[in-house]
């Protein structure tokens, strides 16, 4: 079954990749509204696949520059 998700979400990925290139060479055909659900869609199966936007830990610019000068 992920096998057959995660072939699905390539073909998903693949499909939104020709028409983003398609909008920026100018063609006027290109169904944005089409394009939003096919995003919306490959999110689903991303998130389905265990596959989720995790937050990075990021170092502040303050407590950088504080563990330079200490070093």
């Amino acid at each position: 079954m992920q096998r057959s998700l995660v072939e699905r979400a390539l073909w998903q990925e693949f499909w939104i990749v020709q028409q983003e290139r398609l909008l920026a060479a100018g063609d006027s055909a290109t169904d944005v509204g089409r394009m939003t659900q096919a995003a919306n869609s490959l999110l689903g199966l991303y998130r389905t696949l265990g596959i989720e936007r995790r937050q990075k830990d990021v170092t502040t610019l303050a407590s950088y520059i504080a563990s330079k000068a200490s070093a």
